[in-house]
């Protein structure tokens, strides 16, 4: 016996079983997602950082093209790390940007 389309009806009442399941995961990390996304857009502390290394980056930049930024997309945090000084003692920006910041 033959029935027609079997594996779209199979895969349909998969779907139907698992739905609230999924939908109870998502949830959640919707959640999780936007309770992130608040902390990050009120985090005053936070802001004063970005604030800090933005200005950093303006200075290292300045006399070129990309000095004079106002503002930066946050991928950049990652290769924070990255920028070294060239005289001793080595140290890179993100070590220097702590230093600054808890001196100041």
């Amino acid at each position: 016996m033959t029935v027609p389309r079997l594996n779209f009806k199979l895969e349909g009442l998969i779907l139907r079983e698992e739905f609230d399941y999924r939908l109870a995961k998502l949830e959640k990390d919707i959640a999780c997602l936007s309770a992130a996304c608040n902390e990050v857009f009120t985090n005053v502390k936070f802001k004063h950082v970005l604030e800090v290394l933005l200005a950093m980056g303006n200075y290292l930049n300045a006399g070129t093209v990309r000095g004079g930024a106002y503002g930066f997309k946050l991928e950049v945090l990652k290769k924070i790390a990255d920028v070294k000084s060239a005289t001793p003692p080595l140290i890179n920006l993100m070590n220097y940007l702590v230093e600054y910041i808890v001196s100041h």
